[in-house]
């Protein structure tokens, strides 16, 4: 999986430290990908809970952070899984996946600048990819529309 670029105002010695946490904490669990992974418990609280809280957590995100940052939501399954996506431009996106009982099954994190990537144990990596799936994005009032 290839992620977007995108650029985050995270400093490169906050990712550093990140990188160095999750290290720390995640190689006691196995993935069916060759990287470590970390328990779902540990960064659950990075998604909303369950499937029904995503359109407001994206709105609020949306309305905060579009147009500098982005975000997608499936408009259904694709993959098998409900996908949740945030995308912070260099600091990469950050993925959460549902099943089909819409509860919260996976997290993913791909900063490539930062060298940092982080799984939750479960899911396969490529179980994460939203390419190619229906879905929405933020919608960005047009600049045009107003003014004099």
């Amino acid at each position: 999986m290839t992620p977007p670029g995108n650029h985050s105002p995270r400093s490169p010695r906050t990712s550093l430290l990140l990188v160095i946490v999750v290290a720390g904490t995640a190689g006691s669990c196995n993935s069916s990908s060759s990287s470590t992974c970390v328990p779902l418990a540990e960064v659950a609280a990075m998604c909303p809970a369950d499937w029904s809280a995503v359109p407001e957590a994206m709105s609020a995100f949306c309305a905060k952070e579009a147009p500098f940052f982005e975000a997608f939501r499936s408009s259904g399954l694709c993959r098998g899984r409900l996908h949740y996506t945030r995308y912070l431009f260099d600091g990469g996106p950050r993925y959460c996946v549902y099943d089909t009982t819409l509860k919260l099954v996976g997290y993913g994190a791909f900063d490539g600048k930062a060298m940092f990537e982080q799984w939750t144990c479960g899911v396969k990596k490529e179980d994460f990819d939203d390419r190619d799936c229906p879905g929405m994005t933020c919608v960005v009032p047009d600049a045009g529309t107003g003014g004099d």
